[in-house]
C-alpha cells in the first residue's frame, strides 16, 4: 500500500506515562486489492458490530455526563457544552454568538485527558460514526478510518491490560537505580575514608606495613573490616 507523505511534521497531541501521541498527515491511493477486500467485508455483520461499538462508546460518554461522539453540541467560552438546540436562539433558530459548534467527539478529545476512558470512547466512537456515514465502502478515507478503528480498539485493550504492571515495573526499576546510586555514593565515601586513614597511618610510620595499618585503621572504626581495608588499599592505592 503506497502512501504519499504530505508532511513530515509530527505534532504532540497528548499522552500519558507510557506514550506521547503524535500526529502526522499523509494521503495516497489504497491498493486495489484492499478496496476489494473492504467491499467484500462490508457485510451486515460488520455493520452490526460497528453499531454495537458505537453504542458502547456513547454509553461511556453519557455516564460521564459528556456528549455522544456524533452529537452536535454548542460550547461556550468557559468550555461548557450544551445540546446544540439549547445553543440556538429560540426566535431566529440560529446559534447564539457565545457558542461554538463542535461534534461531541471533537469536544471530548479536546478536553479529556489523553488515553482516559472518555478519550478512548470519543476516539473510537468518532471513527465508528465516520465509517457509518461514509458513502462509499471502497473510498480510501473509509478504509483508513477502518484501520484506525482497529488500531485504537487494540490500543485501549493493550493499555488496560499492561499499563499497571508497566508503571509498577518502572517504579521498582527507578527505586533500584536510585538505591544503586545511593550505595555507590556511600561506597565511594567509605573508600575515600579508608584510603585517607591508611595513607596517614603509613606515612606516619612506614615500617607498620599494609596489613598492620589496615588492622589499626579498622580498630579506630574506619572501614568494614581489616581485610576489606587491606583489599581497598591494594585496589586503590596511590600510584
Amino acid at each position: 500500500m503506497k502512501r504519499e507523505r504530505v508532511s513530515d511534521e509530527f505534532v504532540d497531541i497528548g499522552g500519558d506515562e507510557l506514550t506521547r501521541l503524535k500526529k502526522k498527515v499523509y494521503r495516497g491511493d489504497v491498493a486495489e486489492g484492499f478496496r476489494k477486500f473492504a467491499e467484500k467485508h462490508r457485510s451486515s455483520a460488520f455493520v452490526d458490530k460497528l453499531g454495537a461499538i458505537s453504542v458502547e462508546c456513547d454509553a461511556i460518554l453519557k455516564a460521564l455526563n459528556l456528549p455522544a461522539a456524533g452529537e452536535t453540541v454548542g460550547v461556550n467560552a468557559e468550555g461548557n457544552w450544551v445540546p446544540i438546540a439549547e445553543a440556538k436562539d429560540p426566535v431566529t433558530g440560529k446559534r447564539r454568538p457565545e457558542y461554538g459548534s463542535y461534534t461531541g467527539a471533537a469536544y471530548v478529545l479536546e478536553t479529556a485527558t489523553t488515553f482516559s476512558e472518555a478519550w478512548y470512547a470519543a476516539k473510537i466512537g468518532e471513527l465508528c460514526w465516520l465509517i457509518e456515514k461514509a458513502p462509499n465502502p471502497s473510498d480510501s478515507v473509509f478504509l483508513m478510518n477502518t484501520l484506525e478503528l482497529g488500531r485504537w480498539i487494540e490500543d485501549r485493550s493493550w493499555r488496560l491490560r499492561h499499563k499497571p504492571s508497566i508503571l509498577t515495573g518502572r517504579s521498582v526499576r527507578k527505586g533500584a537505580q536510585e538505591g544503586g546510586r545511593i550505595r555507590s555514593r556511600s561506597t565511594s565515601l567509605n573508600t575515600r575514608r579508608v584510603l585517607k586513614a591508611m595513607t596517614d597511618r603509613l606515612e606516619s610510620n612506614p615500617k607498620v606495613g599494609v596489613k598492620r595499618a589496615a588492622e589499626l585503621v579498622f580498630a579506630k572504626g574506619v572501614g568494614t573490616s581489616a581485610e576489606a581495608n587491606r583489599q581497598l588499599w591494594y585496589a586503590n592505592k596511590p600510584k
